[in-house]
C-alpha cells in the first residue's frame, strides 16, 4: 500500500510540528493497516527523542564535563524541543491511544510496540503515570478483536500480547483475563515461553481447555500431560492426549499428533509421557529405565534405550538420526533428593522419529502376555 509505505518512512525528516496532526488524524483512518502504521510513526518520535537525549546527554559529560547539571539539563530540555517539536506528553498521547482502542481501532499494541526499546526511559520521566493501570483499564474496555485461533501464531502488534508479556506466567493475571472474558490473554500468560508446571495454573489451564477450537484443546491437553501430570478429558475426547490404565509403578501419556478413534491401536504417538504413578510422586531412575525398554524398542544401533549413560540426554540431537528416539529426563526444583548416584524425576519424555513406528501400548500388552 504506497500509503501505507510513505506514514512508515524513516528518511521523512519533517518534525512533529510538521507531521503531527496528519498523523493524529490517520489513527481513525477507515484502513486498519494505515491506523496501525501510523500509531506506529508516532511511537517512532518518542523513541527518536529519547535516543537524541541519551546521545546529546552522553556528549555533553564526555567532551565538557565542566559544565554543571543545570546547564546540562537545559541543554537536554532544548534538544528535544529541536528534535520533536511540540510532541505532546507521553501520558496524553496514552489517552489518545486508549480512547482509540476503547472504540475498537486496535492500534494500541502497536504503539507499545514501537515505545518498547525506550519504554523505561520514556516512562522515567513520567513517573506518576500507571502503565500497568492503563493496560488493564484499556483491555477491560476494548473489544475483542484478537480470537485465540489467531493468537496461536502470535503478533507482537496485538495489545493482548503485550499484557501477557508483562504478566507471563503470572496466576493472579491469568485469571483476571478470564474474568474479563479475555481467554486470549489468559491463553498467552499461561503458555507462551512456559516450559515448567507453574503452582496455581493448572485450574487456569484447565479451563482454557475447554475450548471450541480443536487446535487449541490440542496445545493445552498436550502442555497438561507434559508439565502437570494431568489428563484433560476435552482433549482425551478429540483423541489428542490418552492415559494408560492400571499400568504398576508409572502413569503412562501418550500424545497424539491427529485425532483418532478411541479403537485405534496402529498409530505411533507424537510422544509419550512417564510419570512416577500418583501425582506428586518422584521417579525413580531404575523404574524409569525399565519403563522405557518396555514401551520403546531398542534403538536403531541395536543398544536399549534404557541402558544408556548418564547423563540420560538420550540421544544428544546429532544422534536423533541414528537412534530414532530423543529422551529427555525433567526436573523442575533443586530438591536434595535428586543424586547422580540414584536419581530422582518429575518425568520422563519420549519422542520418536516420524518415519519410526512405535505403540507403546501394543508393547505393554505384548510384555505382560509374556508376563502372564
Amino acid at each position: 500500500m504506497a500509503l501505507d509505505s510513505k506514514i512508515w518512512d524513516k528518511d521523512d525528516k519533517r518534525t512533529w510540528r510538521e507531521a503531527g496532526n496528519r498523523l493524529l488524524s490517520l489513527l481513525a483512518h477507515e484502513n486498519l493497516e494505515v491506523r496501525r502504521q501510523a500509531a506506529r510513526k508516532i511511537g517512532w518520535f518518542y523513541t527518536q527523542a529519547t535516543k537524541q537525549l541519551h546521545t546529546y546527554h552522553d556528549f555533553v559529560q564526555e567532551e565538557n564535563g565542566e559544565f554543571t547539571d543545570n546547564e546540562i539539563t537545559n541543554g537536554l530540555y532544548e534538544r528535544e524541543q529541536e528534535i520533536c517539536d511540540r510532541l505532546p506528553p507521553l501520558p496524553q498521547m496514552f489517552e489518545i491511544i486508549q480512547t482509540l482502542e476503547i472504540d475498537g481501532f486496535g492500534i494500541a499494541g502497536v504503539f507499545l510496540s514501537a515505545l518498547s526499546e525506550a519504554e523505561d526511559k520514556l516512562l522515567a520521566r513520567h513517573r506518576r503515570f500507571d502503565l500497568h493501570q492503563w493496560l488493564w483499564h484499556t483491555l477491560a474496555r476494548s473489544p475483542t478483536l484478537e480470537p485465540l485461533s489467531t493468537l496461536l501464531t502470535l503478533t507482537f502488534d496485538c495489545l493482548g500480547f503485550h499484557i501477557a508479556m508483562r504478566f507471563l506466567e503470572d496466576v493472579e493475571a491469568a485469571w483476571r483475563c478470564l474474568d474479563l472474558g479475555r481467554r486470549d490473554v489468559a491463553y498467552l500468560i499461561a503458555m507462551y515461553l512456559s516450559d515448567r508446571p507453574v503452582d496455581g495454573m493448572e485450574p487456569v489451564l484447565m479451563a482454557l481447555g475447554c475450548d471450541r477450537d480443536p487446535e487449541v484443546v490440542r496445545r493445552i491437553s498436550w502442555h497438561l500431560a507434559y508439565y502437570y501430570h494431568v489428563l484433560h478429558p476435552q482433549g482425551a475426547l478429540l483423541g489428542y492426549v490418552e492415559q494408560i490404565q492400571g499400568l504398576p509403578e508409572i502413569d503412562l501419556f501418550l500424545l497424539q499428533n491427529q485425532r483418532e478413534s478411541s479403537e485405534s491401536t496402529s498409530e505411533s504417538p507424537f510422544a509419550a509421557i512417564v510419570y512416577a504413578q500418583g501425582k506428586g510422586n518422584y521417579l525413580e531412575d531404575e523404574i524409569a529405565r525399565k519403563w522405557l525398554d518396555r514401551i520403546c524398542p531398542a534403538c536403531q544401533d541395536g543398544i536399549p534405550i534404557g541402558d544408556r549413560e548418564f547423563p540420560y540426554e538420550i540421544p544428544p540431537m546429532r544422534n536423533w538420526q541414528q537412534m530414532g528416539f530423543r529422551v529427555e529426563y525433567c526436573r523442575y526444583d533443586d530438591s536434595s533428593s535428586h543424586n547422580e548416584e540414584a536419581p530422582n524425576w518429575y518425568s520422563v519424555k519420549v519422542w520418536g522419529r516420524d518415519c519410526l513406528d512405535w505403540n507403546p501400548k501394543l508393547r505393554i500388552a505384548k510384555t505382560q502376555e509374556i508376563q502372564s
